[in-house]
């Protein structure tokens, strides 16, 4: 696992420096303009979606077929995948946060939306990692950008039954719930990881 990681770290050795740039700038901003959601969102999940562009890489240069031959199950392969995603993602905290200790003014902001950022960073892996090993990273693309739509489609539905400020929004973003829903994100992405390592296990390469 960690020579599989090391190599991980290897292949995106250049583009990493751009995750990295993003990320502390967008982190930057949230601190600066004051707008923790948005800013320390988008800057939490960049680096976590580095293993996309990981899985292109590999996909490009038929890395499956090398694969196979390591002594290295292909579920181990896969669960690793799972890990450098879950490993961008609190590097992404971890920067945010230390922006925000810094900064000395959104920390408990950012605290406050951190169940937020788990849910999405890690229902993004757990519904697209599976989409990318059965179907490949460009047909997978589209289907995320799909399922995307129809989450923003069921927010604004949900909006315009309840209103903007109803009882029923206040209830939904309390403590309890959001850290609720980032337990319930974390177990999706367990099962996520297990249906991926047995579509790669069946997988003729």
């Amino acid at each position: 696992m960690k020579a599989l990681l090391y190599k991980d770290f290897l292949m995106l050795r250049k583009k990493g420096k751009m995750f990295l740039g993003f990320t502390v700038i967008f982190a930057l901003f949230g601190v600066v303009e004051e707008n923790v959601f948005f800013f320390s969102l988008l800057s939490c999940l960049y680096p976590s979606m580095a293993v996309i562009t990981l899985l292109g890489l590999e996909e490009q240069a038929k890395w499956a077929g090398y694969g196979v031959l390591l002594p290295v199950s292909r579920k181990v392969q896969t669960a690793e995948k799972y890990l450098f995603s879950v490993l961008g993602l609190l590097a992404g905290i971890l920067i945010n946060l230390i922006f925000n200790l810094v900064g000395g003014t959104n920390t408990r902001d950012f605290l406050d939306v951190l169940p937020v950022i788990l849910i999405v960073g890690l229902l993004f892996a757990a519904f697209e990692l599976p989409l990318i090993y059965k179907v490949g990273i460009g047909k997978a693309k589209l289907g995320y950008l799909f399922l995307a739509g129809l989450a923003i489609a069921a927010v604004a539905i949900f909006t315009r039954i309840t209103g903007e400020n109803s009882e029923a929004w206040r209830i939904v973003f309390s403590g309890e719930v959001l850290w609720g829903g980032a337990a319930a994100s974390f177990w999706l992405f367990l099962v996520s990881m297990v249906f991926s390592m047995n579509i790669c296990e069946k997988k003729a390469y």
